[in-house]
């Protein structure tokens, strides 16, 4: 079995541009955990990209919303998802959703990935 090296700021580039130029999304909320070198350099790289190409593309694409947590915060809640951070992208009026996110083990081990969501 082969893999391809690929960088983790590349991974959501794809899809959020497919929201924008083909799948009638406007509105961008992005969640990431903070700490976590991938997380964050996934979710940043999304941000910088719909700020530096995506805005040139279709101007009317934009992030509504920004928010990030600590693994502190996610032990504290295991169902941060469903508490804090969807509310939070209905309230802003997001039509997808981009998370770049961990779960916490009950012995402190990390296990990053990349979600995408769409509403619309």
């Amino acid at each position: 079995m082969f893999g391809i090296p690929a960088s983790n700021a590349r991974y959501t580039l794809q899809a959020v541009r497919s929201m924008a130029l083909q799948g009638g999304v406007r509105r961008l909320f992005i969640f990431y955990l903070e700490g976590i070198d991938f997380t964050e350099s996934t979710c940043r790289a999304t941000i910088n990209y719909v700020d530096t190409v995506l805005i040139q593309l279709k101007p009317d694409f934009q992030i509504v919303g920004v928010m990030t947590y600590t693994i502190e915060e996610q032990f504290a809640d295991r169902e941060i998802f469903r508490n804090v951070l969807v509310p939070q992208a209905i309230r802003l009026g997001a039509d997808a959703v981009i998370g770049c996110d961990g779960e916490v083990s009950r012995c402190g081990e990390v296990s990053t990935s990349v979600h995408v969501h769409v509403w619309l």
